[in-house]
Formats: structure tokens, C-alpha cells, sequence
């Protein structure tokens, strides 16, 4: 609201609490807005104008300030005079520095839609023109004004704290607690997609409100402790009572404290999941000899979770302003850096501060290192292109840009520098900084500018919604055209084959660039969508195989060359501007609204994978040491490993599927069951011992006795089968009108249990006496167990429950939580949890009294076998996805796999506690 470009001001800020709408105007158009204003006020809105016409003054653009970041909406009056009015241009940057929700309403036309702002060009024009109809334009205004208010006005709500916060120097008597600050990060995460964006301010205003939580949280479980103690030690005659809620506390505490890091892990803030993990199992080494063994396996399968689901490895803090790009030396040892603080900055790999480059006026939109790591060229809105040396020592500054530089890069050879401009110029510049030639992108602006891997070619992406492609001289070669928005960045893949190109309208593209292939030259490949904003960067791996993004959703995708997501990266609460691999491809680097940058590995931490077989893995055992692993597979195979995930032996001799798999007590046979009806013992050379042959139908379930003297087995053709280890049938049981699917043998070597597809469970006496038949689930038993001390049975149906019952039939608990058919189940090796196998591809555990303590679900297919490591330190599960995953619940090497990912961020970021820290002490 100006004169020339007046604004609207009513009052004071202090009168006006709670203002809806501010109108920015020239002064020429005041009629309208008195027009506008009084529509608005009957329709109950209270709009912001400065109807007077008065000087510029300090305390004027601060109650003009005030009065924008009080807005919900900002209502810009488009017209030839507030387009080219500077002060219109300043209130209008004040309301996009704040993330206002723009509303853009054409008076009158005759300006050139390049001079518009280009915060105004991605928005929806409103026209208010005197040939429009007023009621509708009306009408259509207020709608508008009304979509997602409340969204809006938490926004509005939130960055006035937000400012008032970061006035105050940052205090954090001015953050958020409690339901306050739960209410934010509820509307944190359903801001994607939603316009305005949070902005920067009110990210960092979030997080760090939810760190000082935090941090009060862990405070007060340090008093609780130490009060505890005290009370403890002065009224010991309540010393069991005592001791008994000390430990309840406890163990809610460390169960919290693991959860929690599961929540900050599932919500993007990865680094801070771990340490909150690490924490929770450090606290466990201390005070586990208290806790049940269920709650132990519970805080380390949560710490199994964080650990293998990390990708942050570290945040580097330091600049003032949005970062707005980031790339690696090409020795992958550097980082530099660029911010809209006028700065660049220069970064160990580790994440160590090494040099802050100053000598940019303005925003600094781009940087980059030259190919051959000598020479940091940097571009600014100064309308400079400045080099550095890979020091930080600035060597030049190339001047000839007339509008703000948005791109630069190097030639291959690091002989030449392109630099890309708002006004749509590309310039090329020798390392002495002459300009070598000037061509011209039509007349908007050229984001990104990138020399093909030959440097034979350059590509552009433009305004006009297209990409650009240039010879080397800066001669035209191609226009490549399906974005349906600005184009905002490019990049040639490794080979120089293919081109990437992101645009506003939230797609990638890949093209045909192959000069080779001329026929398909610029023809579109595929088209990559996932992001729900501006895609704004774009990089390749080294190897070509994989295409990074980054979005102003705030997060950063990983794609194959089909178009399919292979992972998506969030921790930024804020625009990633920047994404780039490191040389060798393990590293990505990237650039926020945040004021961070952020290394992220690639591939998390690597699970132990057993992969050979050619088909579904439909079994899977240790062996007593546990230092072997036995498989069998629909391959007709059976497999033997090392505990490492190395395969050792293939034995080979069934005909049919192998179905089941078991371990004699001294380790050294193995059995096998098969769809051709045998049953097969082996050595662990993979030499048969035994077939044995007897059954009339597909065997699907093997068990030795504990004393290993007996086999029993369990076939489609309803019979039990007792076997001598000579292969001699000792006996038969029947009593299954149907297929037996499954059967265990109790460990004190009293009891066999089976499971039938009649949805029952039949308990035996070893020597062949029906005891009981257990009844109550509503599908076929595929999984059966007895737990260590052979007094509790479990039973897993079709019907997507465990039921645990005691030997006299009695039901205990159901188990309920999966989606499908349970395939397999076992107890751990000290009773006291309870692993499961389902279709719906997951594992599960679960305490005796039917609590579910971990959900693994890496496996793409039905998840059939589970089997503890004797140490109960290792769960594997079998499925047919062809693989076995060996999961890692050693809490030791969990600890101190998690300290080794978190060095760097412990070591180097300047925000972590000392308590924090003391995680991996």
C-alpha cells in the first residue's frame, strides 16, 4: 500500500489485533480500493490500508511490516503504476520473506507480465477490471479468501510468535509448549502442498520449541530420579514399595524414551531419533536387569528401527539466511555453500566450519566447484559472478550481468563458466574473467544453466515453461517443451545421453539428448511425479543409475531411470532448494529455507540378507551354536550359511518345493520336508543321509525331539509320523480329518503340538495319546510353538491371529495386529516374547500377554519362517520374496553401530548438548 504504491494503514498495529487482509496499491487506484475495502468490510473482513499519502519513515515501515506479518491474506492490486512502484515491490517482498498467502487482482492492465514479480506470476490472477463483472469477481475473491482459512490463520498465528521470538534475541521464554506446541507440529505436517508454505522462521521457531521440550522433559526424569532416590533412602520402610514404583518409572521412561525416537524417526528428524535411541539402550545397560526381558527386546528392536533407518548423517548450521545451494569438491572432501546472507561458506566432509567467503552484496543463488577442484565460482542477485580459490581467497569478480545471476557453472574441462540471469541471459566467461560470449533466452528468466559431460552442449531452464538447448558457442539447437510451469533447474545425466529437468509444476522430466540417436534427439522419455510442490533441484549419481530431487515440500526423492521412487528423504522443515551426490555416490548434500545444510547417506544401514535362492524361502533355522543358518526354499533347495549372510553349501536332491527345515540338537544333521513327499536328512557336507518315505501327500512340517533320537513329521495326507533316526517309522498318529500344516515338539520332550486346515490344533503325548483339541480360531493353523518351558502353546491362523493357551487347553491371549494369514511364529529363547510370520509382510513381536512390541517390515513379499538365534540376539525370517533378513537385536552392536553413524554430527554441529553428546561416551 503506497502512494506511488501506497498500502493501507488503519490504525496501529496495538489497535488492530487480528487483521485479515492486507491491500497493497498505487495511489492511482485508491478509488477502487475505497471500492474494494467497503465490499470487503460487508462481507465482515477488516482489510490493512494506508489511505494516506504520506513520506517513507521508519516507523511507517515498521506499522507497515507489522501490519503485513498480521495479515492472513496480501491482496496486490496489479496495475502499470504498483508493478514498476518500488515500494509496492517492498511490501510485496516483505509478504513473500513471510510466506503470505498472495492474491493477486488485475485493475489495470497495460504492464509488461515480465516486470510482474515472479511471487505473483505462479498465482491465479483475480480481474477486477471495469469490464468485469463485480459481483462475481467479488465472490470469487472471498471464496478464495476462505480456502483452507484455518490453515491460514494458524499460519499467521504462528509467525507472529514466530518474529516476536526472534526479536527477543530468541529466548526461549517465548517458545512453544505443551498443547501449543503440539498444535504446530500437527500443522507443520499438514502443510504440504498447501499454500502459503511454513516459512523458514517458523520451522526453526517449531524446532526449536520441540528441542526445549525435550530437553525440559529429560530434565525433569533427572529430578524424578533424584527425588525418587531421596524419598528412597529416607523412608525405608516403604523401601519395597518404593523400590517397586522406581521401577515401574523406569521402565515407562525408557519405553517412552525408545518410542519416542521412533516418532521423531517417522517424522523426519532422524538425527535427533537416534540420539533419543541411543539414550533409551544406554539407559537399558544401566537399569535392564530390572526390566522384564519383554521390555528389553521392546526399547532394542525400537533401537534396531532408528539405527537401520537412518539416512541424516549430518546438519551443518552457521548461515544466516535460506541456503540456496551446496555441492561437493570433486575429491569429495569439501562442501561449499551459498545463502541468501550473502555469504559463502566452506565445509569439511565430516561437517567441520572451514572458511566463511564474503564479498557478495546480496543473496548468493549458486556455487559450485570447477571440475578440476581448483577454482568456487559463486552468482548472485548483486548481478555478480565471483570466483574463489578452493581456500576461500577470492580471485575475481565478473561483472556484465544487468540482472540477478540465478546459475553458474563450469565446463568439463573447468576452461569456461556459464552464468545464468533473471533476465533471461546466458553469459560464457574465461577463468581470466572475460566474457566470451552473451546469448539470450527469450525474455525470462533462466534458472539453471549446465554444460553437457562432452561440453559440447549447454541446456537452460526457463521461464517460459521450456528447456533450452544451446551449442557450445551459444548457438540454438533445441527447445524441448511439456513442463507446464517455470522450468527451474536441468541436468545431464553421466553419459550425456539423457537430460533432467524440474519444473513449478511439480514433475521431473527425462529426455532424449543422445547425438548419436538424432531421430530421438529432445524427445520426452519419461515423466517423474511424487513431489507435491516445486521441484526446485536435480541431481545424478555418479553412476547414472539414480536421479535426487529437491522440492519446496520440503523433501528430497531418490528415483530409478523408470520413474519410481526409491526412497524419500524429510528432516528439512523448510524449501530444499539444493540437492547434490557426492563424486563417489554415496552422499547426497543438500540445501534448505532452513538455514542448514544436510548430508544424507544414500543407502541406510545395511540389514544381513540372505540371498541365493531362486525362489520363495519357505523356511528358515539356526543351528544350536548359531553360528549356521539352514534354508528351504520353493527352489527345490536346501541352503546352508554362515551367521555373516555367506552361503556355505547348496544340497540338492529333493523334487518338489522344500517346505520345512530343522536343526538336530547336536547340529549336526539337518531335515527337510517336501512337496514330493519325503522327508530327507543330511549332513553338513549336503550328503543324504535318509529319505523318508511314507507319506502319502506333501510333508509340510519337520521337528527333532530335544534328545535328537527322533523326527517327527507332519503331511497334507492327515497323518503324524514318528521317525527313528535310521529313517525306521516308529508311528503313526491320526486324528486330523484334513492336511496337518504344522507341528512343534515341546522342548521337555512330553508333547508334540499340530496344526490342521480345519482351524483346529490337536495336543499329543509323544507317544501318540490325543490329550486336547484346541479350538477358536476361524482359519487353517499354519504355525504352531511350544515356549521353552513347554508350558504355553501358540497357534497361528489364517485368520490373522496368534492364540496362546496352557497345556490343559485354556485360552490366554490372542494376538491380534496382523493383516493375514500367520506362517510362522516362535518363542525366544527365554520365553519371554513371541516372534511372528505373516503374509501382510511383516514380523512381529509380542509379550506373553498379547502386547505388540515391534512391527519389521522390510520384506516386499509373505513373510513364512521366523527363527531366534539360540542368544535371542538375532531374529530371521524367511520369505517369498526369495530372502531371509537377519534382524539385529544385539543391543551392544546396535549402540555402538549407532555411535559410529553419529560421529560426525556428535563431533562437529555446534547445536548438540553436552548430554546429547554423552550418548556415545
Amino acid at each position: 500500500m503506497a502512494g506511488t504504491g501506497i498500502t493501507t494503514v488503519q490504525g496501529s498495529a496495538s489497535d488492530r489485533q487480528s487483521n485479515g487482509i492486507f491491500i497493497s496499491y498505487s495511489r492511482k487506484d485508491k478509488d477502487f480500493v475505497q471500492t474494494l475495502d467497503a465490499s470487503l468490510r460487508q462481507f465482515g473482513y477488516d482489510p490493512w490500508v494506508d489511505w494516506e499519502d504520506i513520506q517513507p519513515t521508519e516507523d511507517w515501515w515498521a506499522a507497515i511490516q507489522t501490519g503485513i506479518e498480521a495479515a492472513n491474506s496480501f491482496l496486490f492490486v496489479l496495475s502499470p503504476d504498483s508493478v514498476a512502484s518500488k515500494v509496492c515491490r517492498q511490501e510485496l517482498e516483505h509478504a513473500v520473506a513471510n510466506h503470505k498467502r498472495l492474491v493477486p487482482i488485475v485493475r489495470r492492465e497495460g504492464f509488461d507480465a515480465a516486470d510482474v514479480h515472479p511471487a505473483l506470476a505462479t498465482h491465479n490472477w483475480l480481474f477486477f477490471r471495469e469490464s468485469d463483472d463485480p459481483d462475481r469477481t467479488l465472490q470469487i475473491l472471498t471464496t478464495a479468501l476462505e480456502t483452507d482459512l484455518e490453515y491460514v490463520r494458524a499460519h499467521t498465528r504462528l509467525q507472529m510468535r514466530a518474529i516476536e521470538w526472534d526479536q527477543k534475541i530468541r529466548d526461549d521464554s517465548f517458545l512453544l509448549r505443551g498443547s501449543d506446541l503440539e498444535d504446530a507440529e500437527l500443522w507443520l505436517t499438514k502443510a504440504a502442498g498447501k499454500k502459503p508454505q511454513p516459512s523458514e522462521l517458523q520451522g526453526a521457531f517449531i524446532n526449536t520449541s520441540r528441542k526445549a521440550e525435550t530437553n525440559r522433559h529429560k530434565a525433569d526424569v533427572i529430578r524424578q530420579q533424584f527425588l525418587t532416590g531421596v524419598v528412597s533412602a529416607f523412608f525405608v520402610v516403604a523401601l519395597g514399595l518404593a523400590g517397586f514404583a522406581f521401577k515401574q518409572k523406569n521402565k515407562v521412561e525408557v519405553i517412552a524414551q525408545s518410542a519416542g525416537a521412533e516418532h521423531l524417526l517417522a517424522s523426519g528428524l532422524e538425527l535427533d531419533a537416534l540420539v533419543q535411541g541411543l539414550q533409551a539402550g544406554q539407559q537399558l545397560k544401566h537399569i535392564g536387569w530390572f526390566l522384564t526381558p519383554a521390555t528389553q527386546l521392546q526399547v532394542i528392536a525400537a533401537l534396531r528401527h532408528v539405527v537401520y533407518g537412518m539416512n541424516a548423517r549430518n546438519t551443518l548450521q552457521g548461515h544466516l539466511g535460506y541456503v540456496m545451494s551446496a555441492s561437493f569438491s570433486p575429491d569429495g572432501q569439501r562442501i561449499v555453500s551459498a545463502s541468501a546472507d550473502k555469504t559463502v561458506k566452506l565445509w569439511s566432509r565430516e561437517g567441520q566450519h572451514l572458511a566463511t567467503l564474503t564479498g557478495h552484496r546480496d543473496r548468493v543463488n549458486s556455487v559450485s566447484f570447477s571440475p578440476d577442484g581448483k577454482t568456487i565460482a559463486s552468482a548472485s542477485d548483486d548481478r555478480t559472478v565471483n570466483l574463489w580459490s578452493r581456500e576461500g581467497q577470492l580471485l575475481r569478480t565478473l561483472k556484465g550481468h544487468t540482472a540477478k545471476v540465478l546459475s553458474v557453472s563450469f565446463s568439463p574441462d573447468s576452461k569456461l563458466i556459464a552464468s545464468s540471469d533473471e533476465d533471461g541471459n546466458v553469459k560464457l566467461w574465461g577463468l581470466n574473467g572475460k566474457a566470451v560470449k552473451t546469448f539470450r533466452a527469450l525474455d525470462f528468466a533462466v534458472s539453471s544453466v549446465q554444460f553437457s559431460p562432452d561440453g559440447q552442449t549447454i541446456a537452460t531452464a526457463n521461464g517460459d515453461f521450456s528447456v533450452r538447448l544451446w551449442t557450445s558457442s551459444g548457438q540454438p539447437l533445441k527447445t524441448l517443451t511439456g513442463h507446464t510451469d517455470s522450468v527451474i533447474s536441468v541436468r545431464f545425466s553421466p553419459d550425456g545421453k539423457t537430460l533432467a529437468s524440474a519444473s513449478e509444476d511439480q514433475t521431473i522430466k527425462l529426455w532424449s539428448v543422445d547425438r548419436t540417436a538424432p531421430q530421438a534427439f529432445g524427445q520426452a522419455l519419461q515423466t517423474l511425479t511424487g513431489h507435491t510442490d516445486a521441484v526446485k533441484s536435480l541431481s545424478f549419481s555418479p553412476d547414472g543409475q539414480l536421479l535426487a530431487s529437491a522440492s519446496t515440500d520440503n523433501t528430497i526423492k531418490l528415483w530409478n531411470l523408470n520413474g519410481e521412487t526409491i526412497k524419500t528423504l524429510r528432516g528439512h522443515s523448510n524449501w530444499v532448494n539444493s540437492v547434490n551426490f557426492s563424486p563417489d555416490g554415496k552422499t547426497l548434500v543438500s540445501a534448505s529455507g532452513d538455514r542448514t545444510v544436510k548430508l544424507w547417506a544414500v543407502e541406510s544401514q545395511p540389514l544381513v540378507m540372505l540371498s541365493g535362492h531362486r525362489d520363495m524361502v519357505n523356511s528358515v533355522r539356526f543351528s544350536p551354536d548359531g553360528q549356521t543358518l539352514v534354508t528351504g526354499s520353493s527352489d527345490n533347495t536346501v541352503k546352508l550359511w554362515n551367521r555373516n549372510g555367506q552361503e556355505r553349501v547348496t544340497l540338492k536332491g529333493h523334487q518338489k518345493r522344500v517346505l520345512s527345515v530343522a536343526f538336530s540338537p547336536d547340529g549336526q544333521t539337518i531335515a527337510s520336508t517336501s512337496e514330493d513327499r519325503t522327508v530327507k536328512l543330511w549332513n553338513l557336507k549336503g550328503q543324504i543321509l535318509q529319505t523318508l518315505k511314507s507319506h502319502q501327500g506333501t510333508v509340510w512340517s519337520v521337528a527333532f525331539s530335544p534328545d535328537g533320537q527322533m523326527i517327527a513329521s507332519a503331511s497334507e495326507d492327515g497323518t503324524l509320523k514318528l521317525w527313528s533316526l535310521k529313517g525306521q517309522l516308529l508311528k503313526t498318529l491320526q486324528g486330523h480329518n484334513g492336511a496337518i500344516l504344522s507341528l512343534a515338539l515341546s522342548p521337555d520332550g512330553r508333547f508334540l503340538i499340530s496344526g490342521n486346515d480345519d482351524a483346529t490344533a490337536n495336543l499329543w503325548s509323544v507317544s501318540g495319546d490325543l490329550i486336547t483339541t484346541l479350538k477358536g480360531q476361524s482359519g487353517p493353523i499354519g504355525s504352531v510353538s511350544f515356549s521353552p518351558d513347554s508350558q504355553i502353546l501358540a497357534t497361528g491362523s489364517d485368520d490373522g491371529t496368534v492364540k496362546l493357551w496352557n497345556r490343559g487347553g485354556d485360552q490366554l491371549y490372542t494376538l491380534r495386529g496382523h493383516g493375514g494369514f500367520i506362517m510362522g511364529l516362535t518363542f525366544s529363547p527365554d520365553g519371554s516374547t513371541i516372534a511372528t510370520a505373516s503374509a501382510d509382510k511383516t514380523v512381529r513381536l509380542w509379550s506373553l500377554d498379547g502386547q505388540q512390541l515391534e512391527t519389521f517390515s522390510d520384506h516386499t513379499n509373505w513373510v513364512r519362517s521366523v527363527s531366534f538365534s539360540p542368544d535371542g540376539k538375532t531374529l530371521a525370517s524367511a520369505s517369498q520374496d526369495g530372502t531371509v533378513i537377519l534382524w539385529n537385536l544385539n543391543l551392544n552392536d546396535l549402540l555402538t553401530r549407532g555411535c559410529t553413524w553419529l560421529h560426525d554430527y556428535l563431533t562437529t554441529n555446534p547445536s548438540v548438548s553436552q548430554r546429547d553428546r554423552a550418548a556415545c561416551l
